[in-house]
């Protein structure tokens, strides 16, 4: 059980996007909620496990010196939130923060969760601000009751809004052909639930 005076804990893990060569960081999240998983990568991940990443960090503390900027974090402004409890039952776990040598005394089975941690190096590396947990998957799926999505701002949510009922629109369209107004059933209502970054939730 948390405690209650952990400001900088709660009961929520948060994936950030960010932008691609060819995406903004905004459509890596609508494909994301679009597809309705998340897919586990390898960078930063000694041993090359396949793991999605989150941090644990409340979103206001996280945001407060500026989107993406927080002692050069890799963040972007727009996310997803999930309930703790809920990564903690498919096996995700906190990173744990070590020196390079440790990573050889770990059972292998736990390998993927090693972060080098060495204050005597130049530079040092030192990543315990992240507050990262990660899930050891190739792919992750979830339904939209099980997420909140997290904008920058209403512009974006309004882009948001836009682009998800276009998805829905083009999901129903073929049915149309067969079932022809009738088809609109497969019209999705917008159900997702936005958290503004700028403000306390």
């Amino acid at each position: 059980m948390l405690q209650p005076n952990r400001v900088d804990l709660d009961g929520h893990l948060i994936h950030f996007t960010k932008p691609t060569e060819d995406h903004s960081a905004l459509e890596v999240l609508l494909k994301i909620v679009h597809e309705k998983r998340l897919l586990g990568g390898t960078g930063f991940v000694k041993g090359k496990e396949h793991c999605v990443s989150f941090t644990e960090a409340p979103l206001d503390i996280l945001m407060r010196p500026g989107c993406g900027s927080h002692h050069g974090a890799r963040y972007s402004c727009f996310g997803l939130r999930f309930r703790k409890n809920q990564i903690c039952k498919l096996g995700g776990m906190p990173v744990k923060h070590q020196s390079e040598g440790d990573y050889f005394a770990m059972d292998p089975e736990h390998r993927w969760r090693h972060v080098r941690f060495e204050l005597d190096r130049n530079p040092p590396s030192d990543w315990r601000w992240e507050l990262e947990w990660r899930l050891r998957c190739k792919e992750f799926s979830f339904e939209h009751k099980q997420v909140e999505i997290i904008l920058p701002s209403a512009a974006e949510e309004r882009i948001f809004r836009t682009a998800i009922s276009t998805y829905s629109y083009y999901r129903a369209w073929p049915h149309t052909q067969i079932l022809e107004d009738n088809g609109l059933m497969y019209l999705e209502a917008d159900r997702w639930r936005v958290l503004s970054a700028s403000v306390n939730n």
